[in-house]
């Protein structure tokens, strides 16, 4: 159904489509209607997934950070080898930095869609407002 909507069909282009399986147009808005509202919980679930890979990536290269120091300071690494650990731990700091980097933007993006996520409600809640009357009659509006 999705890849169907994606494809640019419309409600009744996926009906026509579908017909031969038993699937009417009203099972298909419902479906559509479903996909639409979960769509959200799909991305918050992508969310924590970036952000336990995020976690997974980084705790691979303390692992690998801890490793190459060792491995340099080992006295039995000649010369030559403990130049290219040298470059190696250059490298992983540099990714360390990056991934931090990036996990703070993925921190500001997230922080981001939390305020706009407040404002829209806070925008809904304000268009809610009710009218009660108060003690003389009069309407008033409800403050929440």
């Amino acid at each position: 159904m999705l890849e169907l909507r994606a494809q640019g069909l419309t409600q009744q282009e996926i009906a026509n489509k579908l017909s031969a399986f038993g699937v009417s147009r009203r099972t298909i808005g419902k479906d559509l209607e479903y996909l639409k509202k979960n769509a959200l919980y799909h991305i918050i679930a992508r969310q924590r997934n970036i952000a336990f890979e995020y976690q997974q990536v980084l705790s691979n290269f303390y692992q690998l950070r801890k490793d190459a120091w060792a491995r340099f300071n080992d006295p039995r690494t000649n010369n030559h080898d403990r130049i290219t650990f040298y470059r190696i731990l250059e490298n992983l700091n540099h990714d360390i930095l990056d991934a931090l980097a990036v996990g703070d933007m993925i921190e500001d993006e997230a922080l981001e869609a939390m305020k706009e996520d407040v404002q829209s409600m806070q925008k809904e809640m304000d268009e809610m407002q009710t009218m009660e009357p108060n003690e003389n009659g009069k309407n008033e509006q409800a403050v929440f």
